[in-house]
């Protein structure tokens, strides 16, 4: 009896734990799906979003450049910024 109650506990821990995983790829992919794309150019973003902070874009500068300062100024936590050549 104990045995197959220990058995049964271990197979819902091991249900709740690809439940919770699943959950979170199908938020992510449901995030994907409504237009929130993860991934864009430096001139894309900064065309894009350039108007949150448009004393940003004054003066001359690069789009890396213009994406570093744009997300600084509006302090925002968590991002990365990849540069692929």
């Amino acid at each position: 009896m104990l045995l197959s109650v220990i058995k049964i506990t271990a197979f819902i821990r091991s249900l709740y734990i690809i439940f919770v995983s699943f959950q979170g790829v199908m938020e992510a992919i449901r995030i994907s799906c409504a237009g929130y794309p993860t991934r864009r150019t430096f001139y894309e973003f900064v065309d894009r979003f350039g108007i949150l902070a448009p004393e940003v874009l004054d003066g001359s500068c690069d789009e890396v450049t213009a994406s570093k300062r744009l997300l600084g100024k509006v302090d925002l936590n968590g991002y990365q910024v990849n540069i692929i050549n």
